[in-house]
């Protein structure tokens, strides 16, 4: 069974990730594009509070799509290195971070599932 993380992007990143060739389908020859884009498609969008303008979507991922998300982040850092939008340098940071850290609870999850003697565990938020 695989595991599941979720993870919050901040909407400067969505916004950026959503002019790519994964997002727009572009990509779905490739299976694991396809799941991203799918993840992110199911993600549920919210506001913020204080900034009702201001919004993030929550996506439910595999490590392989979270690691996916992780590669696009850092493609949007590169992509601000002429014209910096310092929104989105600063949000491609945190899908990075937030990614990392998915990753890493996925990883130790598996490795807990592992040492008592069971199969993963289904999803879990």
């Amino acid at each position: 069974m695989l595991l599941i993380a979720i993870i919050e992007l901040p909407g400067a990143f969505c916004a950026w990730f959503d002019g790519t060739s994964l997002a727009s389908g572009d990509d779905d020859s490739d299976p694991q594009c396809k799941a991203v884009r799918l993840a992110y498609r199911a993600g549920r969008t919210h506001t913020t509070p204080d900034d009702e303008d201001d919004y993030y979507v929550t996506v439910a991922a595999t490590d392989t799509e979270l690691r996916l998300l992780e590669e696009y982040a850092g493609y949007c850092l590169n992509a601000n290195t002429d014209e910096p939008d310092e929104r989105e340098i600063e949000a491609a940071q945190k899908v990075m971070e937030r990614a990392a850290a998915a990753r890493a609870q996925l990883r130790a999850r598996k490795a807990a599932d592992t040492r008592c003697g069971q199969a993963p565990a289904g999803p879990q938020p």
